[in-house]
């Protein structure tokens, strides 16, 4: 399980008779398990596993200047190098099968959606990834590492 903080959707209150747009974020778990790949194809009529080591390709993938970019610059690339492939309704996706999987009572996808701020899960991408990769972890190597995201 993984909890994160997402930004949540805008509110509007009145405080001292004034109209004020209050941000709230959002905590939500998430988990992987034996189950969610079926979720995923439950819900969105794909393979996750397909879908995992696509995604895994990406990351993998590594300009020739990988070693002298900054951590934030590595991040907008392979952020870049995912929307090339995929629609952003991917993230979205996985988050909800994932935050599903954690708690089998949220409720529908879109209104569990409409909870947070837009393209807010789009941050989050890359720890509802590494989740995911971590549960198909399946392996030791000889070292002893449980792979390299499993740290």
């Amino acid at each position: 399980m993984a909890n994160i903080i997402i930004a949540g959707a805008d509110e509007v209150a009145m405080i001292d008779g004034v109209q004020k747009v209050i941000n709230k974020d959002v905590e939500v778990v998430l988990g992987a398990n034996g189950a969610t790949p079926r979720l995923y194809r439950m819900y969105f009529k794909k393979d996750l596993l397909q879908t995992i080591v696509q995604l895994q390709q990406i990351y993998d993938e590594k300009p020739d200047n990988w070693d002298d970019m900054s951590e934030e610059q590595r991040k907008k690339y392979q952020n870049d190098q995912l929307l090339m492939y995929f629609d952003y309704n991917l993230i979205d996706e996985l988050a909800y099968v994932c935050a599903k999987t954690a708690n089998p009572n949220i409720g529908d996808y879109l209104e569990w959606l409409a909870q947070f701020a837009p393209f807010a899960l789009m941050d989050k991408g890359e720890d509802i990834f590494n989740l995911l990769f971590r549960s198909t972890v399946t392996k030791i190597d000889s070292n002893g590492d449980l792979g390299k995201y499993q740290k």
